[in-house]
């Protein structure tokens, strides 16, 4: 084959290929599972003027999507 055959045989392909709609996957974002725990911690070392309790609470999200496993935390 020439050169121009090629070309020619190429720019058919890449013509071809692009004709082809690319497939749309729709992935839904996975549902997280939540867990939330408070605590009350008194700073027994503390002796000043301020209330000296302090008050956390700490969140955590999980989600599975196939074999992948997603989670986070927040503390506030």
């Amino acid at each position: 084959m020439t050169f121009t055959k090629y070309m020619t045989a190429a720019a058919a392909l890449a013509v071809a290929v692009s004709a082809v709609p690319a497939a749309t996957v729709a992935t839904a974002a996975p549902a997280y599972r939540c867990s939330t725990s408070s605590r009350t911690i008194d700073d027994s070392g503390y002796d000043g003027p301020w209330p000296d309790n302090w008050d956390i609470k700490i969140t955590t999200y999980a989600a599975r999507s196939g074999g992948t496993v997603y989670a986070y935390a927040t503390v506030q």
